[in-house]
């Protein structure tokens, strides 16, 4: 009886401190990684992908009209920062799509790939203004005629 008392106390010893401290670490497993996407980052993606999608709608309808070359200069400038944030938030959003991906579909993973989808269908419209008004900054013509390349 004394030998299995023995046994007991010296197990306890040890499993004890073992499973305290490891408990932190597995109870940090099944928390929220503040590194997620949270609700109000998600608000914030979501304004800024609607402000460029205002920019993109002015920029497109302002392309037709005589502008100054300064102010094509300043529009190409603008169009070309947003286009940079637009990618950086697609990588930072894909990031956080990656970090809790343990096979499951958490409202955080969520969240974070619906901004990637809305943000890559105004990529490529977003560059091809950017380019546009590339074009326009530099005054480039046609080749074979005086006359502006069509917008």
């Amino acid at each position: 009886m004394r030998r299995a008392y023995l046994y007991f106390t010296v197990g306890a010893l040890f499993l004890v401190p073992a499973l305290l401290l490891h408990a932190p670490g597995i109870a940090k497993a099944e928390a929220r990684d503040p590194r997620a996407m949270s609700e109000g980052e998600y608000r914030e993606a979501l304004a800024f992908l609607e402000g460029t999608r205002t920019a993109m709608a002015e920029a497109e309808m302002a392309l037709d009209a005589e502008t100054a070359h300064e102010a094509a200069k300043m529009r190409k400038a603008d169009l070309g920062q947003r286009l940079d944030m637009l990618r950086r938030l697609m990588t930072a959003a894909a990031q956080r799509d990656r970090i809790g991906a343990r096979g499951l579909i958490t409202p955080e993973r969520e969240r974070a790939r619906d901004v990637i989808r809305r943000a890559g269908e105004m990529e490529d419209p977003l560059q091809d203004l950017w380019t546009a008004w590339s074009m326009k900054a530099r005054g480039e013509r046609a080749a074979f005629t005086a006359a502006p390349l069509p917008r």
